[in-house]
């Protein structure tokens, strides 16, 4: 996954045999940020920034809760930052030399993606237990849970969000204040 930004551009990877603080893996980074505690990180993306097609920084991630795959809505790109739905955290990166902001709980269980808010005015992510929204800054606005777990997909509108959980029930969440509608 590779995006532009107004600082550089950016290159999300999928690392899943990464073994932190080793110097037998395929690519090496400049930054190692372990975000799983005590628990073995099972999700682990390098992050790359670039300037006139030069590497210019690099950092790996690593979180624990459950495994997603990289795709198009793993990470934001903001300005001068991005933000990472990795595992079950929600971290935010400065750009371009990839310095740890924050690193915010995202969902109890796991992140399955993240999204600009409809609004403008923040995160919304996708958890596999909420669908939750949050500050630029990491501050939790609030949080919607459902009968059950929300596996199926989401979708952003200017008045809603639209949120499938397992059972295919189809919830419209408020972007504003994450009541149902």
């Amino acid at each position: 996954m590779r995006w532009t930004t107004d600082v550089c551009d950016v290159e999300l990877l999928s690392e899943p045999t990464y073994s932190f603080g080793s110097a037998d893996n395929v690519r090496s980074y400049e930054r190692e940020y372990l975000l799983s505690g005590e628990y073995r990180p099972l999700v682990m993306y390098g992050v790359r920034t670039f300037q006139g097609g030069k590497v210019t920084s690099t950092a790996v991630l690593g979180a624990a809760g459950g495994g997603t795959g990289l795709h198009e809505h793993s990470a934001v790109g903001l300005v001068d930052r991005c933000v990472v739905a990795v595992g079950d955290q929600l971290v935010c990166l400065r750009l371009p030399d990839l310095v740890l902001l924050w690193a915010v709980p995202g969902d109890e269980a796991t992140c399955f993606g993240v999204y600009a808010s409809p609004l403008g005015d923040g995160l919304v992510v996708h958890g596999e237990l909420a669908i939750s929204k949050f500050t630029l800054a990491g501050e939790s606005l609030w949080q919607f849970s459902g009968r059950d777990i929300f596996t199926g997909g989401i979708r952003l509108t200017e008045r809603a969000i639209v949120a499938i959980d397992f059972d295919g029930m189809e919830y419209n969440i408020s972007p504003e204040d994450g009541r149902c509608l």
